[in-house]
């Protein structure tokens, strides 16, 4: 035990031998159930429909489920931040722009289109995004 003094008061301080270990491996980053794909280097919507490209930004993964038909969007491919899913999938791209809340889309030479889940910027809110094909491929 180590004591802290300071005018008249005296603090009893535990020391934990294995505190050291703690901090030096960090915490773990949560992540999906399944085989994840950690994705990095978003690259934010060109402008489009909105100013910025509103809160939409996109990141290759998985390029051979990319959907191609706008009516007949079939890609497996399910979007987490950190351990929790995104969505609703296969959204408008429009909206992925305007609303955000973690919609996405894979689409064809983009990738994944998507908004976080609070429509910050995935390059600076400090948290994970994985792709998952579920039931496979990682």
């Amino acid at each position: 035990m180590i004591r802290l003094t300071e005018e008249r008061q005296t603090v009893p301080v535990l020391a934990f031998p294995f505190a050291s270990m703690i901090s030096s491996r960090g915490v773990e980053t949560p992540r999906p159930p399944g085989k994840p794909m950690r994705l990095l280097k978003f690259q934010k919507m060109p402008e489009a429909s909105l100013p910025g490209g509103g809160f939409a930004y996109f990141v290759r993964a998985y390029s051979e489920f990319e959907d191609s038909d706008p009516k007949a969007q079939k890609s497996p491919v399910m979007l987490y931040e950190n351990d929790r899913p995104l969505g609703p999938a296969h959204s408008d791209h429009y909206d992925i722009e305007a609303i955000g809340l973690g919609r996405y889309s894979h689409w064809k030479d983009l990738g994944l289109l998507f908004s976080t889940s609070d429509n910050t910027d995935p390059n600076k809110n400090g948290r994970a995004y994985w792709a998952v094909i579920p039931g496979g491929k990682s």
